[in-house]
């Protein structure tokens, strides 16, 4: 069902579980001032919390799917009443969550934190996801790693001190201590995104070099070979070779007096 209403400012609330968290304060009082003059040119889109009543009924209320943002501005503009469309839908999140990325109203950590929750709500797979929102699976898969983020990091993308193109560079620095030095250097002298990728590669070869020492040292120690095993991005194995049971108790000699 859809259609639309004149519904009371009482009978509307907002949605606990509403995509977009961060509201600008200032702009939605110059919403409200351009409400005042102009009216309400967008209605908010709502569902009704009893789909078992008329619309008309006095008992009915209502949850807002998209549009809090201009439900906030109607308050502040003094109206008492506010056009609607209505919706019955089965997933609203889904349908509020495509309504927010349309018009663009969620910030990069809102939308990925949004993307999860409809993955885990609906055990959707990233590429059931990305096809639900007419994005790509590399899409959904950037927008789940900016969660990965250290709060600090989250919060300058949101506040737009980096772009979401430099979130994903410092999503790909292993060390947390070398995403905060990128973030900082990122901010303090207004690196481009091209400038910030080559900085993570010096990073991550400086790491690669360091690895490569340790483990040459490991080997002069112990008399083997000594090497790692990747089982993901930022989990492995150390493993140190050995040909026979004496080999292994003179190994673990060796690193036991080395404590």
């Amino acid at each position: 069902m859809n259609s639309f209403l004149e519904i009371k400012t009482s009978k509307i609330r907002a949605d606990e579980f509403q995509p977009r968290k961060d509201f600008d304060d200032k702009g939605i009082i110059e919403l409200a001032e351009s409400i005042k003059k102009y009216g309400l040119l967008q209605p908010i889109l709502v569902k009704p919390d009893r789909p078992d009543l008329n619309p008309e009924d006095s008992d009915q209320t209502y949850t807002i799917i998209a549009g809090e943002r201009r439900f906030r501005a109607s308050l502040i503009a003094g109206f008492e009443s506010v056009t609607a469309k209505i919706r019955v839908a089965n997933d609203v999140r889904e349908v509020a969550l495509i309504e927010n990325l349309q018009r663009k109203d969620l910030n990069k950590i809102e939308e990925a934190r949004a993307i999860k929750d409809l993955m885990e709500k609906n055990s959707y797979t990233q590429e059931q996801v990305a096809a639900a929102l007419s994005k790509s699976r590399p899409y959904v898969s950037n927008a789940l790693r900016l969660l990965n983020l250290e709060p600090q990091l989250q919060k300058a993308l949101i506040d737009e001190k980096i772009s979401d193109a430099h979130a994903r560079v410092l999503a790909g620095v292993k060390e947390e201590k070398d995403r905060i030095r990128l973030l900082n250097r990122i901010i303090s002298e207004r690196m481009s995104v091209r400038e910030s990728e080559q900085y993570s590669k010096y990073l991550k070869n400086r790491q690669d070099v360091f690895l490569k020492d340790v483990l040459e040292q490991l080997e002069d120690l112990l008399d083997n070979r000594v090497y790692t095993k990747s089982s993901s991005k930022d989990r492995g194995v150390l493993c140190i070779e050995y040909s026979s049971e004496a080999e292994l108790e003179k190994i673990v000699e060796s690193l036991l007096s080395a404590r």
